[in-house]
């Protein structure tokens, strides 16, 4: 065999090669771009699933939480002392919950809350409805 022809043949094998591992970066890509679109999705499921259903954080009876709630107090702060205190899973889902609500306005006060209430239960316990 003449040094051309190896040198084709090597030039050749090169090309497959290199066709090959693209195909494999690709398939690799798209098996990432996929993997990440279903975990994402699998997020915003659940967090939209937490803001529209207000599941509650345990099964009856739960636990009793007590929540002092100031004058003027933001929703996001009510929210955040309620997640501290493990009465709701995520503050932001149940702040949105609220915002949802914008006509109910959060009374000051101090208040029992149980754990196995869900969102609407204590935000009828907040606002006094």
């Amino acid at each position: 065999m003449s040094t051309r022809q190896e040198s084709m043949n090597a030039k050749l094998v090169m090309r497959i090669a290199s066709g090959v591992f693209r195909f494999i970066l690709n398939v690799l890509f798209y098996i990432f771009v996929v993997m990440v679109v279903i975990t994402l999705s699998k997020s915003a499921y659940r967090f939209t699933y937490q803001v529209f259903s207000g599941d509650p954080v345990d099964e009856e009876p739960g636990r009793v939480v007590e929540i002092q709630i100031d004058k003027g107090e933001s929703k996001m702060s009510v929210a955040g002392k309620l997640e501290q205190n493990k009465a709701i899973d995520n503050k932001i889902s149940f702040y949105l919950r609220l915002k949802l609500q914008d006509s109910l306005a959060i009374q000051p006060g101090t208040y029992n809350v149980n754990s196995s209430m869900t969102y609407d239960e204590i935000i009828n316990v907040i606002t006094n409805s």
